[in-house]
């Protein structure tokens, strides 16, 4: 009985005669009864699993060569119903008087059901391992094509398979489709051996639309309800397990696994892990693509500040370190970023001794006081060079602190050598050994001379410039007739000419000289003479050669003009080739008419010019900027310095300058300060629209609430839905605000663009003035397009304005909606658009038109031809980045003097669209009984919503802060259903902080959050789900019993 009640079969084999005795409870758990099976070893031989029977006989003879104690084994035999059971045999051995063994006596105890659990537990394990190598795979990855390449060697172990492959687009509308990552068995090499992209064939784009419809894992083989693909003989494919990974910034993937070796039977084990490891891939897909796409946008932003010709910088204010700094340092400079960045003090240990004092105490002083800056200072270079910099410096406040400063430091050094050149050149000339005289060759008196020449012959500077060539040079003189002209007409043919002769000094003494006299042309002819003692003659012209190849080298190979002017005379004395180069025209002109340099400079600079000029005969010298305008009309700016030339009394007879092209500086400048204004334009904008909204809250659900009580007239009740559609018209305008500001994102939803172009006709007339015609033409009918309504108002409304600037006499702007279809041939011949139908909206104008040079660059943002004041350069920039949002495109046809026309082309939709209802009832709100905490600190919009609320029968508990709320949750007695929190609030607690201390105390509780801005402007993390809801401002009482009632309605919470 007790053997019986433990479920014990029992077992007796004679091993002299094999027989074996079997009791009941043993043939019971086999499925027998007692007189089924018969006694012999054959019996239990044909019933055990022809896997486990060969282990099992081993099993035994081990046991009969060399017994132990305790015989113990597992295996399974088959139940008479066709079952495998998992059998425990246990048995003890008994010898005759000889040792010799005669009987084996045992027991059956039936472990399947513990065999079960082991498996499903064993189960359970390899799936966890097998999710831990997967995410092992992803979470080491830096690159989706790393991680998918990591992921599908891991699958191939996993999964036991001969291939594991990854196939984009799984798009049945794409042309081809191609395998751009796969692992395989060498034996078994795939598509992405071929490297090359498969045309998308009926049969393929039925499976991926089907792999897209499951979303799930899909399997096939032969005999299934999916046969296998086109494609498995050509790639010896025998069985396929694949499913559609859809990342959210990303076209969907097919991923699957191959088994060629055998038509594999995928388990349902297999499924769900494949399932699984799908949608972790489909996540980590989505996070990858949005951080390639971040990468991207990074490297354009870098190589942007990259190749500006200045070191862009940032620097901490409170200590002083760069926290940012282009690679153009390395260049300038020559010390890598990194250092800049590490180093402590690095500004001030690399700036020139001379001038490190000044500048570091110029630069604090300016931070402190908050002033935006420029100096000029000398820095060491890595290669031990003096680099002269202009540092223009931008100070960034906080709470009026300085918290960073940004600037860029131009390279000067070329400027500043041009300038020491200069200066060195005078001082060379001044120093010479020798005698330097330049003389004019027709009244032979001297024009200038060097230091060395009055120290030579004993006058003064302007004693010697009032000297003739006859009064030194003894031989010379004006008495004979032609005699000097003959001298002058000799060194003139040979260019330059060595004479030996004697000069007079002024105490009437002779010394033996050499003269080289050079004729010289310049806007004039110059004979100019060095006159040396005989016996240093080889160093007097080695020494002149040198000053001359300097003089040339440096005036001649400086990017910046070089210019030398005799003031007593008004004359041009030099000018470098560089003039040509950024003036546009010739060195010889201004040679002939020095005065043609002041009709180059731009009208509006001109009388600023003509007064620095007027001051330079008392300062000797300035320093400004000027445009001036080529013969080709460009525009240039110029930064001119000049700096005075002296003779031994201190008076001024010469000038030298430098004049640089600051035209790319300038642009830059302004540039970044109409960004800045327009960015703080954006944040204004924000503001308003934010502000906005919670009026226009209050009177969507006011406007509602007047309506269900309001009269059955027809006036009334009619003024009041103006009122509600007023209220949606500035809900769009606050939208668009939004937009502006960067505070929103497309919303876009399904329209008709005849609606949305012929409800702005009123606000265009307006726009466009009285002597501007409006035609609108609109066919019909037209289908829907998906877009976001303001950001169509906004494109139709920068269109005209530009369209109105351009007709400033009057003329005639047409608006155009129109079906235009584009074939594949079309599409392929203009890079960016695509084949299909598209709804046309045109633009057209009959103003002066745009010059062929601007169309390529009409686009471009701050590129304006508008007069300045007139245009900040942004509004088709706009235009441009909404149509390339909606997946269109934008064409453009102008002719000067005959108008411009714009073409924006958008994806139609299938449907035409039907005509909406005029009126809008808000009949049937939907209401309930449940308590909801409303969180709003705006008193008009917190009260209007509270009404709104009751009025549906819910019972309402009102805070106007996070922490108000927080002292209301706490009341016994108060169970709240559902928050109705405001995002943005004053008090220290946003909606999103009060939202999580609630839930943390009710998880089951509902959320909805409101904000005027858009949910992503708020807060790009919110736990959106079941029960957990956004709502923007402004919404209608309708709008917001809808949600209130669809949060409570939702079951369970969270994603």
């Amino acid at each position: 009985m007790a053997i019986r009640a433990a479920k014990v079969g029992l077992w007796e084999w004679d091993l002299r005669t094999n027989a074996v005795k079997f009791s009941d409870e043993w043939k019971r758990q086999l499925g027998y009864g007692p007189d089924e099976i018969p006694s012999e070893f054959s019996s239990w031989e044909a019933r055990v699993h022809p896997d486990d029977l060969p282990r099992m006989k081993k099993r035994l003879a081990d046991y009969f060569a060399k017994p132990w104690p305790d015989y113990e084994a597992e295996f399974r035999m088959q139940h008479k119903d066709g079952s495998w059971r998992w059998i425990l045999a246990q048995a003890d051995l008994f010898n005759d008087h000889t040792g010799k063994p005669t009987h084996m006596v045992g027991s059956h105890i039936d472990i399947t059901e513990i065999k079960q659990g082991d498996a499903e537990r064993l189960a359970h394990l390899r799936f966890f391992e097998a999710m831990d190598q997967v995410n092992r795979a992803i979470q080491r990855a830096e690159s989706l094509e790393q991680m998918m390449s990591d992921v599908l060697e891991s699958l191939l172990a996993i999964f036991e398979c001969d291939r594991a492959w990854l196939v984009y687009p799984c798009d049945p509308a794409a042309p081809t489709w191609r395998v751009p990552m796969e692992r395989t068995r060498p034996e078994y090499p795939g598509g992405f051996a071929a490297g090359i992209d498969f045309p998308m064939e009926e049969q393929i784009a039925e499976v991926m639309g089907y792999l897209r419809q499951t979303n799930g894992p899909v399997k096939f083989r032969p005999g299934i309800d999916r046969p296998m693909l086109p494609v498995a003989e050509e790639y010896q494919i025998r069985s396929i397990m694949a499913m559609a990974l859809c990342p959210k910034l990303d076209k969907p993937y097919m991923f699957g696994l191959h088994q060629c070796s055998y038509a594999r039977e995928w388990t349902a084990e297999e499924e769900n892990l494949f399932r699984t490891i799908g949608r972790r891939l489909t996540d980590s897909l989505t996070s990858l693509i949005a951080d390639r796409n971040l990468r991207e946008s990074q490297r354009a932003y870098a190589s942007l500040v990259n190749n500006i010709d200045g070191i862009v910088w940032e620097l901490d204010v409170p200590t002083f370190h760069f926290t940012f700094v282009s690679q153009q340092a390395e260049r300038i400079l020559g010390y890598p970023v990194e250092q800049w960045l590490n180093e402590a003090d690095f500004w001030q240990n690399h700036l020139h001794p001379g001038d490190r004092d000044w500048a570091l105490h110029y630069c604090l002083r300016a931070t402190e006081e908050r002033r935006d800056h420029d100096f000029y200072y000398r820095m060491i270079a890595a290669d031990g060079r003096v680099v002269w910099l202009h540092d223009l410096v931008k100070v960034i406040s906080e709470n009026d602190r300085p918290v960073k400063l940004r600037g860029i430091m131009v390279d000067i050094t070329k400027a500043k050598s041009g300038e020491e050149a200069l200066k060195l050149f005078r001082t060379l000339i001044d120093r010479a050994t020798d005698t330097i005289e330049v003389v004019d060759p027709v009244t032979g008196r001297f024009l200038d001379v060097n230091e060395r020449a009055c120290q030579v012959h004993g006058y003064s500077r302007e004693e010697y410039l009032r000297l003739r060539v006859p009064d030194l040079e003894v031989g010379i003189d004006f008495e004979t007739p032609g005699r000097w002209v003959e001298h002058v007409d000799h060194i003139r043919q040979a260019g330059s000419k060595a004479l030996v002769g004697a000069h007079r000094r002024k105490d009437g003494s002779i010394f033996p000289v050499e003269v080289n006299a050079n004729y010289i042309t310049l806007d004039r002819d110059y004979v100019i003479s060095v006159v040396r003692d005989v016996t240093e003659r080889k160093f007097a012209e080695e020494a002149l050669r040198e000053s001359e190849q300097r003089f040339r080298q440096v005036a001649e190979s400086i990017e910046e003009v070089f210019w030398l002017v005799d003031v007593t005379k008004g004359r041009t004395i030099y000018i470098s080739p560089a003039y040509e180069k950024i003036w546009g025209r010739s060195c010889k002109g201004l040679y002939e008419s020095p005065l043609s340099w002041m009709a180059t400079i731009h009208p509006d600079d001109r009388s600023r010019a003509t007064e620095a000029r007027r001051k330079l005969a008392n300062s000797g010298e300035y320093d400004m900027e000027y445009r001036i305008e080529r013969p080709d009309g460009a525009v240039r700016w110029i930064h001119d310095r000049a700096f005075p030339i002296k003779d031994a009394q201190g008076r001024i007879y010469r000038m030298v300058g430098v004049a640089e092209d600051i035209t790319a500086r300038r642009q830059l400048e302004d540039e970044v300060r109409q960004s800045q204004k327009m960015e703080a334009v954006g944040r204004l904008a924000g503001g308003i629209a934010h502000d906005f909204n919670n009026l226009l809250s209050a009177i969507q659900m006011q406007s509602a609430l007047l309506l269900e009580t309001a009269p059955d007239d027809g006036v009334t009740r009619e003024g009041i839905r103006d009122i509600m559609t007023a209220a949606d018209r500035a809900t769009h305008l606050t939208r668009q605000l939004l937009t502006f500001s960067r505070r929103n994102v497309k919303q876009a939803r399904d329209l008709d663009l005849t609606e949305v172009v012929g409800a702005m006709n009123k606000l265009l007339l307006r726009m466009l003035g009285e002597d501007i015609v409006l035609e609108s033409r609109f066919a019909s009918p037209l289908p829907m397009v998906h877009a976001d309504p303001g950001m169509v108002e906004q494109v139709l409304m920068n269109l005209a304005i530009n369209a109105r600037d351009a007709m400033p006499t009057g003329g005639r702007l047409i608006v155009t909606l129109d079906l235009a279809n584009v074939d594949a041939e079309a599409a392929a011949a203009k890079p960016g658009i695509s084949a299909g139908r598209f709804v046309c909206l045109s633009v057209s104008d009959t103003g002066c038109g745009i010059a062929a040079a601007d169309l390529s660059r009409i686009f471009e943002p701050f590129f304006t031809t508008k007069e300045i004041g007139r245009g900040t350069g942004l509004g088709l920039a706009i235009v441009f980045g909404i149509v390339e949002q909606h997946h269109g495109w934008i064409d453009v046809e102008s002719a000067l003097g005959l108008g411009t026309t714009f073409r924006v082309f958008l994806p139609a939709c299938a449907a035409v669209p039907a005509r909406k209802p005029l009126a809008r009832p808000i009949t049937a709100i939907p209401g309930g009984s449940e308590t909801i905490l409303l969180v709003e600190d705006e008193p008009m919009v917190r009260n209007l919503t509270r009404s709104v609320l009751e009025r549906l029968g819910y019972h309402v508990i009102s805070a106007e802060s996070g922490a108000v709320a927080l002292e209301k949750w706490e009341n016994p007695g108060i169970q709240v259903d559902l928050l109705l929190t405001d995002l943005v609030m004053p008090g220290g607690i946003s909606g999103r902080e009060l939202a999580d201390a609630l839930i943390a105390r009710q998880p089951s509780l509902k959320v909805i959050y409101c904000s005027g801005y858009s949910a992503d402007a708020v807060d790009h993390h919110l736990p959106l789900g079941r029960g957990r809801r956004f709502l923007p401002k402004p919404c209608s009482a309708t709008v917001l019993a809808a949600n209130v009632r669809g949060c409570l309605d939702e079951a369970g919470c969270g994603k």
